[in-house]
């Protein structure tokens, strides 16, 4: 029984740990805000970071498929 509950209790405190710190780490991007830097690679290979095109108008247009 004390198994049981200390595994209940382990569960519980990871739980409350997980939600403080996805709080904590609240970082999203506000409207006006700048973007972080980020780097992606085209279909060629070719690595492009948000950099690469300061001071041009850039539209980010991003797909996936399931």
């Amino acid at each position: 029984m004390m198994t049981a509950l200390r595994g209940k209790m382990r569960t519980m405190g990871m739980l409350v740990l997980a939600t403080v710190a996805f709080a904590v780490c609240d970082e999203s991007p506000h409207v006006g805000d700048s973007l972080p830097d980020f780097h992606l690679r085209d279909t060629e290979g070719k690595t492009h970071s948000l950099t690469d095109y300061r001071g041009t108008k850039v539209l980010l247009f991003a797909f996936g498929s399931g």
